[in-house]
């Protein structure tokens, strides 16, 4: 009984750390693929908010241009 008792806690251990070195890998892996991919996206975003600020004052001007005109 004593045996099988401390057989059971040693496999049980050994699979809470399995699981949780499995949690720490799969975090790990997906830290470093959101990092990755913001790295990539960054550089998009940053062009489209300079277009959408460069259309808002475009847009801006013309409106100004047409209330000059009225």
């Amino acid at each position: 009984m004593g045996m099988f008792g401390n057989a059971f806690i040693g496999w049980h251990l050994l699979l809470v750390v399995g699981v949780l070195a499995v949690i720490v890998i799969v975090i790990v892996v997906v830290v470093a693929l959101i990092m990755r991919a913001a790295r990539r996206i960054d550089p998009e975003r940053l062009r489209l908010q300079q277009e959408a600020e460069e259309q808002r004052a475009r847009a801006e001007r013309a409106e100004r241009d047409s209330d000059g005109l009225v």
